[in-house]
């Protein structure tokens, strides 16, 4: 095979093998704002099947509390919200206040309210939420909470 077919089919090929690896579409990742909002929703209405689902896969979810005691395991932080979903007095609210997003990690900054009882007084805080993506899909690996006097 003379040269110049030799070059061109080489040619040919490389721009097939380039073109079949451009046509696949990139994996985006989820919204993570949908993410942020779906995961507070769950704390607030008490979902403790969708609340696991936003959690990392891992044993590594860390969860410091506004007087600074923590969880330091996904065991342990499930386990808390088991027994704290039960109770149906308290009311939690939230407002997610700035997004800061990465293509592997992003956080979220939420101000919540949280009373003890419908009419009780609310107690404030400011809630740091750290989500991965795992499997194309964010899960929480962190959250800070910090008590905000008012």
């Amino acid at each position: 095979m003379p040269i110049k077919n030799c070059l061109m089919t080489s040619a040919l090929t490389a721009l097939f093998a380039l073109s079949a690896c451009t046509s696949q579409p990139a994996s985006k990742a989820p919204d993570f704002q949908t993410a942020v909002e779906h995961h507070l929703e769950t704390v607030e209405t008490r979902d403790f099947e969708g609340f696991r689902d936003t959690l990392t896969r891992t044993d590594d979810l860390y969860v410091i509390f506004p007087g600074g005691t923590a969880l330091e395991s996904t065991a342990e932080v499930l386990d808390f919200h088991k027994n704290w979903f039960e109770d149906r007095e308290w009311v939690f609210d939230t407002e997610v206040e700035k997004v800061i997003e990465g293509t592997t990690q992003s956080t979220a900054l939420v101000k919540y309210s949280f009373k003890d009882t419908a009419d009780g007084p609310p107690r404030f805080a400011w809630l740091v939420l750290t989500f991965q993506l795992e499997n194309n899909e964010w899960r929480l690996i962190h959250d800070q909470n910090t008590r905000i006097e008012e």
